[in-house]
């Protein structure tokens, strides 16, 4: 993501500290929005390790999604009340009952507070739209109404309710993801073929950039893809060199020059051709059923976790002895243990049984 951090607006400012009038502050406090695999999480990484440790920077920070706990927002705003206390050397101490409010109010004191005694106070926060959905959390009322002056800010979303209500924001700009450039498209193929130890073939990389979605945009524009892509062309399997052994012709190098761009070219354009392919790839290594369990389980921590809860598949079959599969009686045992888990703890809330 070099060249694209080269054209972040907040380059000049929120990196280097430099630029606090307000017209900077407007200019320069971006959120970056764009489809899945677009690299605002890659952004919002890269500028994050430019920052920490950086004495003359106040940096907070927070990435939705991460962990069951990082969706909730009330968890992310009593961190950083913590982290602004601890600077401050004004520890903090939230009473329990303390209402959505007067922890936002806090939050704001604080903020500007820290913002008069430090070089700059810089705000991360990658994927606004992986918070649990409240009304709350998509009008962003935790983000100050005023911004300080000495403060810049920056988040990742996709497009939806709460980038609508940054655009809102006097001091906020939103920006679309850049594609990737040329030369990140070239670096990032001379990455993934090192990762196979191999050296990048031009041809394939040329077949790769000319592809183009409906919009007319190029494939290759979106990291995630041409990463898919790249992985896919790098993972040939015993079909594939049959195929090429029955219908190509020539030196065996030439065959395989040909396979490889043949699959390149047959390559789906859009993100979700690309995983569908590659789950047919899994599925030939793997089988349909272990295939579609683990996509089924994928799914299912996602939409627990949008939700507020944790989902975690458990093999409760482990440890079951051979004679007790045997006199047919795992089934048993499998329900007698989620009885003793219910009784020990009340956290666990079992929805299914398969077996």
């Amino acid at each position: 993501c070099g060249s694209r951090l080269q054209r972040c607006p907040c380059r000049r400012c929120a990196c280097s500290g430099k630029g606090r009038s307000s017209r900077c502050i407007k200019r320069t406090n971006p959120c970056f929005t764009g489809e899945s695999g677009s690299g605002k999480s890659a952004l919002f990484a890269r500028i994050h390790r430019s920052l920490e440790g950086r004495t003359d920077v106040l940096l907070l920070s927070h990435a939705a999604g991460v962990s069951p706990d990082s969706i909730v927002m009330p968890s992310m705003l009593k961190r950083w009340i913590t982290e602004l206390g601890d600077f401050l050397n004004e520890p903090q101490s939230l009473p329990e009952d303390i209402t959505p409010e007067d922890m936002e109010r806090l939050f704001s004191s604080l903020l500007h507070h820290a913002a008069r005694r430090i070089r700059v106070v810089v705000v991360l926060v990658d994927a606004l739209n992986q918070f649990l959905r409240t009304e709350r959390s998509e009008a962003l009322t935790w983000l100050p109404a005023l911004w300080p002056d000495n403060a810049r800010f920056l988040a990742t979303a996709i497009s939806g309710p709460e980038s609508r209500s940054l655009s809102r924001r006097p001091f906020i700009q939103t920006v679309q993801t850049p594609p990737l450039a040329a030369a990140d498209v070239e670096l990032i193929g001379a990455s993934v073929y090192g990762r196979y130890h191999r050296t990048p073939n031009p041809e394939v990389l040329a077949v790769l950039r000319n592809k183009r979605l409906p919009d007319d945009t190029p494939s290759a524009g979106n990291p995630l893809w041409m990463c898919l892509a790249l992985d896919l062309l790098n993972l040939l399997d015993a079909d594939d060199f049959a195929r090429a052994e029955t219908e190509m012709t020539g030196a065996p190098e030439d065959k395989l020059r040909h396979l490889l761009l043949s699959r390149a070219r047959a390559l789906p354009e859009t993100l979700d051709g690309i995983y569908g392919e590659l789950i047919r790839q899994v599925e030939k290594l793997s089988g349909p059923g272990q295939t579609h369990a683990f996509c089924s389980l994928i799914t299912l921590s996602r939409i627990c976790q949008r939700h507020g809860f944790q989902f975690q598949a458990i093999d409760l079959r482990w440890g079951v002895s051979e004679e007790a599969v045997a006199d047919q009686s795992t089934v048993k045992i499998c329900r007698a243990e989620i009885a003793c888990c219910q009784t020990v703890t009340p956290c666990p809330n079992f929805v299914v049984l398969l077996g």
